[in-house]
């Protein structure tokens, strides 16, 4: 792929029209791990909670084998509102569309029982700037959860779940949480 002008510059919360050859997560594996059951505590989340992220992971193989189980926030408006931040609805601020918040790396029994895989996401990870004085602040808002072997829309997204919070409060720079 040619980068042309992107070379030696970061990659981080850019958005691009297409997508990435690679994205995080695409290692191949042999086995095709079955997601179910998402649920994040608490289940009402305040501004400043820490979440915890629980979902079913299930090896249909025979074999134990390695999953990195990924958690994402996803802005829940349009990707032109992200970027420039004027998404009211969002429990984040600047925020680009799709960001990594947590992960897991578990190894799943085969044999098609359910083994459940907890993800402990620090509040913290949640904070945006605030762009009149770059400040870092947590917002309530709408704030979309997707947790799987992948990324929504990706190579490596069957099955992957999501979930959509309603974070409550005032917004509080990060600081004093």
């Amino acid at each position: 792929t040619e980068y042309g002008d992107l070379v030696n510059q970061t990659y981080r919360n850019r958005q691009f029209a297409s997508p990435p050859l690679y994205q995080f997560g695409d290692g191949r594996g042999f086995v095709q791990f079955e997601y179910s059951g998402l649920t994040v505590s608490p289940a009402a989340p305040r501004v400043c909670d820490d979440l915890t992220v629980q979902v079913s992971v299930t090896n249909p193989g025979a074999t134990s084998a390695d999953e990195v189980i990924q958690v994402y926030s996803r802005c829940p408006c349009s990707s032109t509102e992200c970027e420039t931040g004027n998404c009211a609805s969002a429990a984040f601020s600047t925020p680009p569309s799709t960001t990594l918040i947590g992960f897991a790396r578990e190894t799943i029994p085969g044999g098609g029982v359910a083994h459940m895989v907890k993800v402990k996401i620090p509040a913290k990870t949640l904070a945006g700037f605030r762009a009149s004085d770059m400040a870092s602040v947590l917002r309530p808002g709408q704030l979309w959860l997707t947790a799987g072997g992948g990324q929504l829309n990706s190579r490596t997204s069957a099955g992957v779940l999501q979930l959509r919070l309603n974070v409550t409060g005032a917004e509080k720079l990060l600081e004093h949480c």
